[in-house]
Formats: C-alpha cells, sequence, structure tokens
C-alpha cells in the first residue's frame, strides 16, 4: 500500500480517516460525508484504489483493505486521529 497517497487524502479531507475503516461505503455517502462532489470523490477513489489502500465492492462501493485498517489502527494508538 503507498501510504503517501493515503495520508495525503487523510490531510486534505480528515474525516475520511475517520470513516473508511467502517465497512463497505458508497461513493456517494463518503462524498456527502466529505462535502466533495462525486467528480473530486471519483478522483479520490482511483488515487485509493490504485494505491493498494481499499477494494471495490461492486459498481459504486469500496471498503478498506487490511493494511489501511491496520495504519488506522496504528494513527488512532499514536493520537493521530
Amino acid at each position: 500500500m503507498n501510504t503517501d497517497t493515503v495520508l495525503k487524502w487523510f490531510t486534505r479531507y480528515p474525516d475520511l480517516e475517520k470513516f473508511i475503516g467502517a465497512g463497505t461505503i458508497s461513493l456517494k455517502a463518503a462524498r456527502e460525508i466529505i462535502g466533495v462532489d462525486r467528480y473530486c470523490m471519483y478522483d479520490i477513489y482511483k488515487e485509493l484504489l490504485t494505491a493498494g489502500a481499499i477494494t471495490s465492492c461492486g459498481n459504486n462501493s469500496f471498503r478498506a483493505t487490511t493494511e489501511l485498517k491496520d495504519l488506522l489502527k496504528k494513527r488512532r494508538e499514536e493520537g493521530l486521529v
């Protein structure tokens, strides 16, 4: 997993880090939570997908990979969230 890409998006959209490990998330729900339009959300989705941070679950949803969940857990333990 490319952590630089993941951290870039977590820095831009801190709310993304709070819910991305919650299970299967639709693109629409994610974009409404972080407050972006669908084109920006699709760009985020593509970068996280190619970084190996998320996996696609159907047409319009995704979930965090095990590596991303481990990173989230580590960041929470360090108090970075």
